[in-house]
């Protein structure tokens, strides 16, 4: 057989009794020269033949005339993802048939390629199930639900924005020109499945979630096989600093104060919360920093007030980093807490249910607002007619001050952190007492610096003065200098001497070796006792006493010399040593 364009004669391969086509082995060599290769051509036909001797139809016999005829349908051969052949029941036509086994024979290639590669497999997949194996992943782990819910509505949102139907389809850029076109919006609608109706504003914290949430989805697909590399893992986060949509500020003691005592004396319920439910539920999260949901869960047996150091506890199901936590409770919230719980005068079984129940918590910001807006009339009401309008203009207990700071029910978590660092509170106590994982996030978003407390630590700061007058005071002795030449002439401390059972003994007087001393010879059998050596005293010139050299020996048999220290005026002229 000879290919059409070069006239190559087609090389024999055992590859065609398996039904595989093989083109010249001039092929590439035809494509060079701008020539038709026979490959095509020979290819067609080779596989419609192939395909032809596939199907057949079976031949029977008749139960009613015992004749021996075909079967109507054609019927074919192919293995299947086990690699087990199996016989196929197909179409009347034999152009149909053939297709239908050529397309059974390619699910079952497919089916085994998805075996040796789970990737190829998951690709063909619609990205709803990956979702929703997603969803179910993040189930077994245990975090709650909302967590869940949040998690997915923005992957789904994200996911549908993009345009994405198949997970290879997903692309860094693609995500990237989504949320730069949220950013420039500025909005973006409700999330799928909540209670929220109007659009919600969009920042770079939120961007900053969303990618959270799809840079998640595509670490668990690669880990779990399902995508060949991780398509999201170059973008970066966001800095959240360049525009904060929400920055929380402290609250101050003074409107902490009339927050607590107004809302105790109101009259009103909100959320089915009493005023003196309301009024401790604030007190409990500016003196412990709990979130809304974890007051919320708190029960009289969450408390221990009658211990030495009063604390609480928050169950591993509702705290956020599901830990069980043992915070400890201020004396002064404790006693509250102990007026507040004997005023209700529970039953033991009411032990176990929950002191503030019902959902309140998530409409606490609005219940904390109009409490906030009844004690500032109240401040301003209280405050005499002079200051009345120092006091409007003020942004005592605003929802938001002239900053663009807010104050909400997570405000309060700030104000505990605010007040533990102005306590000179360590960053380990706060990162703990606070519940977070880093000291970072408790300082830098949690512990806000006061005016008041920067003022005072610049106050800590030396002052400089002149220094001729300090120069000046030291030379008439008033800064200094007659406490320096006291301190110089006043003798040296000495501690008391103890015997060996602890008794205080006597210090024995200090023995100065002078040049009147007399020397001791040397008690070595080499020396020499000639008449220059003094055995006494040393006479120097004039009669005086002149320092001189003594040696005796050691117990260890070498020589030790002793030095006597005199006086300046003993050093005079003195002869030297024999």
């Amino acid at each position: 057989m000879r290919c059409t364009a070069c006239g190559a004669t087609r090389m024999p391969d055992r590859s065609h009794l398996a039904g595989i086509v093989v083109g010249c082995h001039l092929e590439s060599l035809c494509w060079l020269r701008g020539r038709r290769s026979c490959t095509r051509r020979s290819r067609g036909r080779r596989a419609r033949k192939v395909e032809a001797m596939s199907v057949f139809k079976i031949k029977f016999k008749c139960r009613r005339t015992g004749e021996t005829k075909l079967s109507s349908r054609y019927y074919g051969k192919a293995a299947d993802a086990d690699g087990k052949v199996r016989r196929h029941k197909l179409a009347e036509t034999r152009r149909a048939s053939e297709d239908q086994l050529a397309d059974l024979k390619y699910q079952a290639k497919l089916a085994r390629s998805a075996k040796d590669n789970p990737i190829e497999a998951a690709a063909r997949r619609p990205l709803t199930e990956h979702v929703i194996d997603f969803r179910r992943y993040l189930e077994s782990k245990r975090v709650t639900s909302g967590h869940v819910a949040g998690s997915i509505g923005r992957l789904v949102k994200l996911l549908d924005g993009c345009g994405f139907r198949l997970i290879g389809d997903i692309a860094p850029q693609a995500v990237r020109d989504w949320l730069k076109a949220q950013l420039d919006r500025g909005w973006i609608d409700p999330l799928p499945g909540t209670v929220d109706v109007r659009p919600r504003p969009f920042g770079l914290g939120a961007a900053n979630h969303y990618l959270t949430a799809a840079k998640a989805f595509c670490r668990w697909a690669y880990n779990d096989h399902r995508l060949a590399r991780n398509p999201l893992a170059g973008i970066a986060k966001f800095n959240e600093q360049e525009d904060r949509r929400r920055s929380r500020r402290a609250m101050l003691a003074d409107e902490l104060e009339w927050l607590v005592s107004t809302t105790k004396a109101s009259v009103d319920d909100r959320k089915a919360l009493a005023g003196t439910d309301r009024a401790m539920i604030y007190q409990v999260a500016a003196f412990t920093g709990l979130r809304a949901n974890e007051v919320a869960s708190l029960t009289p047996a969450s408390f221990d007030l009658g211990a030495v150091r009063p604390y609480l506890i928050v169950e591993s199901t509702i705290s956020k980093r599901r830990r069980q936590d043992v915070l400890p409770i201020a004396d002064g919230l404790a006693a509250s807490l102990r007026e507040f719980l004997d005023a209700r005068e529970l039953l033991p079984i009411e032990r176990q249910a929950r002191l503030w129940p019902g959902k309140w918590y998530r409409r606490a910001a609005e219940i904390l607002r109009d409490d906030m807006a009844q004690a500032r009339a109240g401040w301003i009401e209280a405050a005499p007619e002079a200051d009345r309008g120092e006091r409007e203009a003020s942004d005592f207990l605003l929802p938001e001050d002239a900053s663009g700071d807010v104050l909400d029910f997570h405000a309060l978590r700030h104000t505990f952190c605010t007040n533990l660092a102005a306590s000179n509170a360590s960053p380990k106590m706060l990162m703990e007492l606070a519940r977070h994982s880093t000291p970072a996030l408790t300082l830098g978003r949690y512990a806000h610096m006061r005016l008041s407390d920067a003022h005072n630590a610049v106050n800590a700061l030396p002052t400089l003065g002149d220094p001729r007058q300090r120069e000046a005071l030291k030379a008439t002795g008033t800064d200094g200098r007659a406490a320096q030449e006291a301190r110089e002439n006043r003798p040296p401390a000495t501690r008391p001497k103890l015997d060996q059972n602890g008794a205080e003994t006597a210090e024995k007087p200090h023995l100065r070796c002078t040049a009147t001393r007399p020397r001791r010879k040397r008690e070595s059998p080499q020396m020499s006792t000639d008449a220059g050596e003094q055995t006494g005293e040393n006479a120097g010139k004039d009669g005086e006493a002149c320092p001189q050299k003594s040696s005796i020996v050691s117990s260890r048999g070498g020589d030790r010399t002793r030095t006597g220290i005199n006086s300046p005026q003993d050093f005079k002229s003195c002869a030297p040593f024999a």
